[in-house]
C-alpha cells in the first residue's frame, strides 16, 4: 500500500518505508474519522490536486519512481461539501461506508457499492494517466459531443443465423460519417464460411443488414430522426 511519507516531503511511499505508522493505510474511526483531504488549486498549468492537512502540499510524481512507472491512482474520493450537510442521503451515505464486521470503523471499499457518486485521481508518465483535450490555434480548450445514441427498429425476418429480429430496437452508437456501431454480430470461418469460433481463422459478419433509408431516432430527445 502506499501512503503519505512526512519523513519525504509528505510524497507517495510504500507503507514499509514510513516510519510513523499513523500514515499507513489503516481503517478510519466512524464516531471521530479523520479523513484525508485533497482538493484542486487552479493554475495556469491546469488543475494541480494538493493535499491538505492543514498545509497544502502539491501531489507530484517523478517518472523515474520504478515503484510508479505505470502511474498512480487514488481510492475513492467524493466530495467533501455532501458530508458536511446533515441530511438524510448524507446519513445514508455515511452508514453506507460502515464496516459490515465493525460498525465503529469505516470501510473504505464500501464506497463502489453504498455511494452512487464518487471520483477517482490518476497520474502518471503513460498516455493513459494524462489529461488529452483539443486546442483551438489560440490554445484555447474546445468542446466536442461524445458518439450519439441513437434507436433503430429493425424490419425483416432474416438474418446471417437464421434468428427473427423483427421489430427489434438496437441501441447503435454513431461517431460521425461512416461510423456506426451495435449491430450484432458472429463469426464465420474465412474459408469456409461457416459459423465459426472466435479466432485467426475467422472473420466476423454482422446478423442484419440495415436497409438503406431506414430512420433511427436520437435517444437523448427521443423525438429527432435521421436516415441511415
Amino acid at each position: 500500500w502506499l501512503g503519505w511519507n512526512p519523513d519525504n516531503n509528505y510524497n507517495w511511499d510504500l507503507n514499509s518505508n514510513i516510519s510513523d505508522s499513523s500514515w499507513h493505510q489503516e481503517f478510519d474511526n466512524a464516531s471521530a474519522p479523520t479523513p484525508y483531504i485533497y482538493t484542486f488549486d487552479n493554475t495556469t498549468n491546469g488543475m494541480v490536486l494538493q493535499y491538505d492537512n492543514g498545509t497544502k502540499y502539491d501531489v507530484l510524481l517523478s517518472s523515474t519512481n520504478s515503484n510508479l512507472s505505470g502511474g498512480a491512482r487514488t481510492g475513492p474520493l467524493f466530495d467533501n461539501s455532501t458530508f458536511d450537510n446533515d441530511t438524510s442521503a448524507r446519513q445514508a451515505d455515511f452508514a453506507a461506508l460502515l464496516c459490515s464486521w465493525d460498525s465503529t470503523k469505516i470501510c473504505p471499499h464500501n464506497v463502489w457499492s453504498g455511494l452512487s457518486t464518487f471520483y477517482q485521481w490518476e497520474t502518471g508518465p503513460q498516455s493513459w494517466n494524462k489529461l488529452e483535450v483539443l486546442v483551438a490555434p489560440d490554445n484555447s480548450a474546445q468542446k466536442f459531443d461524445p458518439p450519439m445514441m441513437v434507436k433503430y427498429q429493425h424490419s425483416g425476418t432474416t438474418s446471417n443465423t437464421g434468428k427473427n429480429y423483427n421489430g427489434v430496437n438496437f441501441y447503435l452508437e454513431y461517431g460521425g460519417f461512416g461510423d456506426l456501431h451495435g449491430i450484432p454480430t458472429f463469426c464465420v470461418n474465412m474459408i469456409t464460411g461457416e459459423k465459426s469460433d472466435c479466432d485467426s481463422n475467422s472473420r466476423w459478419v454482422q446478423e442484419v443488414v440495415v436497409p438503406a433509408g431506414s430512420l433511427a431516432t436520437q435517444v437523448k430527445d427521443g423525438t429527432t430522426e435521421y436516415v441511415i
